[in-house]
This record gives C-alpha cells, sequence and structure tokens, in this order.
C-alpha cells in the first residue's frame, strides 16, 4: 500500500472511531444522535427514501422545528463509505474506487444552518449556509446560498441518498454537446417556502465548468420549481424549469466560443407505499446556439 493510500485509510479510520464509538447501532447517523431517534424516523422502505418527516426536515435545513445550536461535536459530523460495483453487458465489471465522504452541518443559530457533504477522493459535493423562518407548523420561508442541487432533483431523482440508483434522464446530458444535466452541482443563491402540502423554490446560480467543452461562469442561469405532496407527505407531483447558458468549445483554442442558450422544462412524479415505490420524469427543452441552425 503507498503512503498516500495508508494515510487516507488511517485516516478514515480514525474518524469514523471518533463518530461511531459508544453510539446505539440504530441511530449512527449525527442526526439520529442528536435527537435521540431511530434513523426510520427519516428514512423507510423500500430505497430508504425519506419520510414526509425527513423530507420536511431537509427542506429546512437540515433541522427541526424550532431548533437551536448544538454544541456536541458528534452531533454535528458522520461519515459513510461508498464502494461501487459496476456490471457492464458482455464487458468486464470491477469495481470503481471507493468514495469517503465527511459530513457535517446542521441547526447552528436559531435561524441558520450549515449543511458540508466533501468526498475527500475529489472535493464539496454540497456546501452551503441557509436560513430557515418559521411561521406555524407546516409553513416557513427558507434561503441557500452555496453550493446545492435544486431540492426538487434532491427529492424525486437522487432519492436523498436513497439505494434507488439515480435516473439517467437527471445524469446524462440529452442534446449535442449541451452538457447540462438538472442534476449537476452549483453555485449560487435560493429561495424557498412552504405552505402545507406546497413547496415552492426558485433560484440563481452558476454550474461548474466543463473543461475543454463548455464554460458556464460567464452567464447566471435561473430555475424554479413546484411541488405538491399528497397525504402521505411522500407521494406528490412536481414542476420544474431551468434557464441558462453556456460558452460552448474550449477556451485555450484559436476558435471562437458558441454562446448555447437554453431552457429545460420538467414533471416529475413518485407514488410510495410501504412496499414499493414508483417514480419517473419526464424532461423538454430546446438550445439556442449562435451561428448554428
Amino acid at each position: 500500500m503507498s503512503r498516500k493510500s495508508s494515510f487516507w485509510v488511517t485516516l478514515a479510520l480514525s474518524v469514523l472511531t471518533l463518530l461511531f464509538a459508544a453510539t446505539p447501532s440504530f441511530a449512527v447517523p449525527m442526526w439520529a444522535r442528536r435527537y435521540g431517534v431511530m434513523c426510520s424516523v427519516c428514512h423507510q422502505y423500500p430505497s430508504l427514501q425519506l419520510t414526509a418527516g425527513g423530507l420536511d426536515f431537509f427542506r429546512r435545513g437540515h433541522r427541526m422545528r424550532g431548533d437551536t445550536v448544538d454544541k456536541d461535536l458528534t452531533h454535528l459530523l458522520s461519515a459513510h463509505v461508498e464502494w461501487e460495483y459496476d456490471v457492464q453487458e458482455k464487458g468486464s465489471t470491477a469495481f470503481s474506487q471507493p468514495e469517503f465522504h465527511l459530513h457535517a452541518g446542521g441547526a447552528v443559530s436559531p435561524l441558520f444552518s450549515v449543511y458540508v457533504d466533501a468526498n475527500v477522493n475529489m472535493d464539496f459535493e454540497s456546501s452551503y449556509l441557509q436560513l430557515t423562518k418559521g411561521h406555524k407548523e407546516n409553513a416557513y420561508f427558507t434561503a441557500r446560498a452555496g453550493k446545492f442541487i435544486p431540492t426538487i432533483v434532491r427529492n424525486y431523482g437522487m432519492g436523498l441518498m436513497a439505494s434507488a440508483s439515480t435516473p439517467l434522464i437527471l445524469t446524462d446530458a440529452t442534446l449535442g454537446t449541451n452538457p447540462f444535466t438538472p442534476a449537476r452541482d452549483s453555485f449560487g443563491i435560493s429561495l424557498a417556502g412552504r405552505v402545507k402540502p406546497l413547496f415552492v423554490e426558485a433560484g440563481v446560480v452558476n454550474g461548474e465548468d466543463i473543461e475543454t467543452v463548455a464554460t458556464v461562469g460567464n452567464h447566471k442561469d435561473v430555475y424554479a420549481s413546484a411541488e405538491y405532496a399528497l397525504p402521505d407527505g411522500v407521494s406528490g407531483v412536481g414542476l420544474y424549469y431551468h434557464r441558462g447558458g453556456y460558452d460552448l468549445g474550449d477556451p485555450s483554442s484559436l476558435i471562437p466560443l458558441a454562446f448555447d442558450r437554453y431552457d429545460r422544462k420538467g414533471v416529475f412524479a413518485n407514488f410510495t407505499r410501504d412496499k414499493f415505490r414508483l417514480g419517473g420524469a419526464y424532461l423538454s427543452g430546446k438550445d439556442d446556439i449562435e451561428g448554428a441552425p
């Protein structure tokens, strides 16, 4: 084993020992420890998707109603390791490189909370500061600033760490050279609010540049979404809209960049019961590339 590999293995074991020692086996995640509840309060079978309470906890900024700061460090830190086994038809199969994730966050004041998901193999997958102002039990206003994914995509598409795979329609580019995907990481701000079964969100963001393919930092993107939950609080439908722009091409080449103005519209839906979950999404959109038909 190389010296670099030994360092990361030692670090991972040390952190896991610190975080999980003397912790009941049913309450490993940091928030289960903080609130003294089982993981099933927020996650449920068949795919470990969020319950109605778990979804509300996420939307509020990883905090309960009326939450405030907790100075216990073990209630603010957690970690997990992801190791995938990729199967290809008529091809070789292999284990991917393990990914070690360090999570930190929760309420840090009566109004503010933070969340960080750091993949030590790569970079920060999420990192944001969030303000939440409650009105009633099922009504509140919230705002985020940092690196995040639209809430509707995290809820319906990414599964919020559920065991189900992420739909390809959200993770694969679908039109020509435009590399946009709804599940891409974005930097920016968002405003959102809940009134009973209705949750709406809008944001102004920049995606990350795709090296030698597209530059997005020169243009601001906007998105908006609305989700309506059925009485179970989990099943529901959602509407999604994104309007953005890329400078297509390699900035280091002598060929001028072509500006691509695009939009994406989508409908999300899921129907969840104790033993099964059905989910789907339909996306459409167009590109308007300068100089192209």
